[in-house]
């Protein structure tokens, strides 16, 4: 397809790059909040799965799906956003299905070309921009310094997170995160521990705190008019940075306090090497990791060979 053309709908403009899709959304108090905070997203080729047309009475919808890792979105949402603020749904006004079918067909012929189009992503593709540090709910307040996440706790808080006062948690001791967009049932931000400490508002034996965000003490409730999608690149980057830390931890494994074993060869320790550069590069180019980490990180690679 010829590229730099520009599909405008409703809610977005979608201009089709050599490179990829950029995603202009329309900005305005009507703008959906989401998408008014995201302002733009551009979505790499490499980052597509596949594109579904939706036909309606009064819209045609083009929905993008991504492969399995390319944002930081799905794992902390886990198909909780309302329709209308999916960030790669784009609303043709009137009934335009030819139109949708013809950008389809044209997207579907640029997917093809990439092999791995339905398997995972090795890393982040779809760049989100910059979180806040902090974000409030109604009983208290998130904040990440880039190595602890706290929960304080303010007046309108359960007892129960009264009693157990403030909880630091480290970045590696985070396995889930997960966000709710407030609505009129309620909504949250909560995380879950790698080894399951603190969880009794999620366990069987106690059901009167089972699933219930404001008894979680690793979760922060929303009422009415609390959170907003901030919350969510907050979310979000937290998720990122959990990932980025396990990526670290596999490429460095601790010692090992046996002898390497001697059917292990040189070159065999010079193809691992090699394979764990290459992985920590894209993540130094994802941005992941800081010039130092990755010349660090590289030295201490090369070093064991």
């Amino acid at each position: 397809m010829s590229y730099e053309l520009e599909l405008a709908g409703t809610n977005a403009t979608w201009v089709f790059e050599a490179e990829g899709i950029r995603i202009r959304f329309v900005g305005g108090r009507r703008a959906n909040p989401l998408h008014r905070a995201l302002g733009e997203l551009v979505v790499p080729n490499e980052a597509l799965s596949g594109v579904i047309v939706e036909p309606g009475k009064r819209r045609t919808d083009l929905v993008l799906r991504l492969r399995p890792g390319a944002d930081a979105f799905g794992p902390v949402l886990a198909g909780r956003l309302p329709e209308a603020a999916d960030p790669y749904r784009l609303s043709l006004p009137g009934k335009q299905p030819d139109l949708a079918q013809y950008h389809a067909t044209q997207l579907r012929d640029r997917i093809s070309l990439n092999p791995r189009a339905l398997e995972p992503t090795d890393g982040f593709l779809v760049v989100l921009p910059p979180a806040p540090r902090s974000i409030k709910g109604l009983d208290g307040e998130v904040a990440f310094d880039g190595e602890t996440l706290t929960f304080t706790w303010g007046w309108m808080a359960e007892t129960v997170k009264e009693q157990l006062g403030p909880q630091r948690v480290p970045l590696e001791n985070i396995s889930v995160v997960e966000w709710s967009p407030p609505t009129a049932l309620g909504g949250f931000f909560r995380i879950t521990l790698s080894d399951g400490t603190g969880l009794s508002a999620r366990k069987p034996d106690n059901p009167a705190m089972r699933g219930m965000p404001d008894k979680d003490p690793y979760a922060l409730a929303y009422g009415l008019g609390d959170g907003s999608v901030a919350d969510l690149l907050f979310a979000a980057e937290l998720h990122t940075r959990i990932v980025a830390a396990r990526q670290r931890a596999e490429l460095l494994p601790a010692e090992p306090a046996a002898p390497v074993s001697e059917t292990a060869t040189i070159a065999d320790r010079a193809d691992d090497v090699v394979e764990a550069i290459r992985k920590l590069g894209g993540l130094h180019e994802a941005g992941l990791l800081t010039d130092e980490e990755f010349s660090q990180k590289k030295a201490e690679l090369l070093d064991r060979l």
